[in-house]
């Protein structure tokens, strides 16, 4: 797992319109916070499969399963997001792998996401993972990002 999970969204994609499982969200916010502040483009982000289970609090023993049903929901699961005088509908995740004989899985995000998430200068909103993790309920994902977006004007 990452040091410091610090996660940058923004407020475009908080405020879009989607429902997630507590699984997926938490995935999401794990992807996320491994995007670095410099990243020009998505890469495939991995997570060893202890990571997985652990963060998730799933047993190790249906991982396999588990993982298969996660990540293709995220790749199926549409979000709608009005920025300005556009709509974006796109799904979470572009792609997903599950290296059995390294116990990795790597994650990819959409390209559409590209805007959201990479490159951001203003309105959006950064916050620690450690902030949420105690979190158990989709809504309070929610509801802790809806609260916590600033908005920044320049002029």
């Amino acid at each position: 797992m990452p040091k410091t999970m610090i996660i940058r969204k923004a407020n475009d994609l908080i405020e879009a319109r989607y429902k997630l499982t507590l699984a997926q969200q938490r995935i999401i916010l794990f992807l996320t916070a491994q995007i670095k502040r410099g990243d020009k483009d998505f890469q495939e982000y991995a997570i060893t499969v202890s990571d997985f289970c652990k963060y998730l609090e799933l047993n190790p023993k249906n991982i396999y399963e588990d993982f298969i049903q996660i990540s293709s929901s995220l790749i199926a699961k549409t979000l709608i997001i009005g920025k300005n005088e556009k709509t974006t509908v796109t799904s979470w995740l572009s792609s997903a792998e599950y290296l059995h004989d390294r116990g990795i899985i790597l994650l990819q995000f959409s390209p559409k996401l590209r805007d959201f998430l990479l490159g951001l200068r203003d309105n959006f909103t950064v916050y620690s993972f450690s902030d949420v993790k105690c979190l158990k309920s989709t809504y309070s994902f929610r509801l802790y990002e809806l609260l916590n977006t600033t908005v920044v004007f320049f002029s």
